[in-house]
């Protein structure tokens, strides 16, 4: 009988445990993407050199808008684009113009990006818009759950 008890007491434990490791992991929707794949340590630093290449070329485009940078948020399970903007170009422009501007860039960024990863929605996107004219990064305006919000 005493027996019964301690297996349906480890039973128990076992299950418990279980389940407080089944709460704290969430697989992420990005997870098949965070495998590793067969590129050698001299490629990519390569291809790194070529991006910064033509970031730098690029420049701040005639719109004020400079590339995006992309980054993930494990955490959050979020992919971030950073986009530094022209400040003192954007100011000239009336606010319905620069708002429809940064919307359309969010929305093609995120077109863009559905292409190479499908799971991607506006719920696990987000742009950021910093100006980087005069010193440090400022909140421009963000992007997130498809709404602009201009600072």
């Amino acid at each position: 009988m005493r027996r019964s008890y301690i297996a349906v007491a480890v039973i128990f434990v076992v299950f418990l445990s279980g389940v407080a490791v089944g709460q704290k992991t969430h697989a992420s929707q990005f997870a098949k993407y965070h495998a590793p794949v067969n590129v050698s340590g001299l490629e990519w630093m390569l291809l790194q050199a070529d991006i910064v290449a033509l970031r730098d070329s690029v420049g701040y485009g005639e719109n004020g808008l400079a590339p995006a940078r992309f980054f993930f948020h494990p955490e959050t399970d979020k992919i971030t684009a950073f986009i530094p903007v022209d400040g003192n170009y954007l100011g000239k422009e009336s606010s319905a113009s620069v708002r429809e501007k940064l919307s359309k860039r969010a929305a093609s960024i995120l077109i863009d990006l559905r292409i190479s990863i499908p799971e991607l929605s506006e719920q696990n996107f987000e742009v950021e818009f910093k100006n980087l004219v005069g010193g440090a990064p400022v909140d421009f305006a963000e992007y997130k759950n498809g709404k602009l919000i201009i600072h």
